[in-house]
């Protein structure tokens, strides 16, 4: 089975990862591994700021709980469907989406000032932080292959 067939199961187009004139796109892989960074820091930022988040909105250690595993199960049901995703959507569509959904999801966090919108947040900055590895992953996978000609 050639490239093309395979490629094409995704349902998305196939972007050429280097040309005989220019070789790897750095500046994508660049902006994926920012853009991994970005959320993941943005995930982990929480965890040494509940007790002062707590303090803030008068939470329970019980619903700082609910607070990380909503973060955990958006992940989670993320991606479970993200292959659904890669199939409908192109990764660079991915990696936008992924990025709106971390920045509205990290905004969300910071400006919570109730336990909901703290839930929100959370939820959405899974959903964007799952979603950035689908489209990593795909473009890594084509990058790699156009660079070793398989």
């Amino acid at each position: 089975m050639d490239e093309t067939a395979r490629l094409g199961d995704l349902g998305a187009p196939a972007p050429a990862a280097t040309t005989p004139a220019t070789g790897p796109r750095w500046g994508v892989f660049t902006v994926l591994c920012l853009a991994y960074f970005v959320t993941t820091t943005g995930e982990q930022m929480l965890s040494p700021l509940f007790p002062t988040v707590s303090d803030d909105l008068g939470l329970s250690v019980t619903q700082g709980g609910i607070a990380f595993a909503v973060l955990t199960g958006s992940i989670a049901i993320t991606n479970l469907f993200g292959g659904a995703g890669l199939r409908r959507f192109a990764p660079v569509t991915l990696v936008r989406l992924a990025c709106i959904a971390g920045v509205v999801g990290s905004v969300v966090n910071a400006v919570s000032n109730t336990y909901a919108t703290l839930l929100l947040g959370q939820a959405l900055l899974g959903r964007g932080r799952i979603a950035i590895d689908f489209a990593d992953l795909a473009d890594l996978e084509r990058i790699y292959r156009r660079m070793t000609g398989e």
